[in-house]
């Protein structure tokens, strides 16, 4: 099996922040640092989940990058949509699920 090194887009670090803009306006910052936690968790599983995982066909990803995979985060709330470049896991954007389409 094949280990990846994992790449973040700018994007990506927009979609943590306002996630965790969102968590904060409800809870607490443990909660967001704790729930961010859980979303870093999430993308480090693709440097080893990222091959064995399809293309998706969702009409919201192929948006995104047309050669685009998902991760569906373990509390199914949001979707990690990567690509593969060589050695790279690249992660595009955080998709709430409810967006997907």
């Amino acid at each position: 099996m094949k280990l990846y090194k994992i790449a973040i887009s700018n994007e990506v670090y927009n979609d943590l922040e306002n996630i965790g803009n969102f968590i904060l306006s409800k809870y607490t910052q443990d909660a967001v640092n704790n729930y961010l936690k859980s979303l870093y968790e999430d993308i480090s599983t693709l440097q080893y989940l990222a091959e064995v995982l399809p293309y998706s066909e969702r009409e919201t990803v192929k948006q995104i990058n047309p050669k685009g995979k998902r991760l569906l985060s373990k509390n199914k709330h949001w979707n990690i949509i990567f690509h593969l470049l060589g050695d790279y896991v690249i992660v595009d954007r955080i998709i709430a699920s409810s967006l997907i389409k």
